[in-house]
């Protein structure tokens, strides 16, 4: 486990240098990252160095805003799977029609 683990780590510092550097291929470094996210989701709970697995996931956090991967549209998709359905209501969409009477 803890093999696999230094493998991702060495993987993911290895996307960070090919982001800052801005030597990468933005649809390869997007697809790599959801790769290595996923893979870093097995660790956690594991017995790794807490502080070690603080530092990788900042790491993450910090490619994911360098290749600007927040997508309002698809996580408004994600929220609301039926909202392009025909009888689908505006008014569901926000903040107010949860706190209605």
């Amino acid at each position: 486990m803890e093999r696999e683990y230094k493998e991702l780590k060495l993987q993911i510092d290895t996307l960070a240098e090919a982001v800052d550097s801005g030597s990468y291929d933005e649809e390869k470094a997007t697809s790599k990252y959801y790769v290595l996210e996923e893979e870093l989701q097995q660790f956690e709970g594991n017995n790794i160095d807490e502080i070690d697995l603080t530092y990788v996931k900042r790491q993450m956090k910090t490619i994911k805003r360098k290749l600007d991967l927040y997508d309002a549209d698809g996580e408004l998709d994600r929220m609301f799977p039926n909202r392009h359905d025909n009888d689908f209501d505006e008014d569901e969409m926000s903040g107010e029609s949860f706190f209605k009477d």
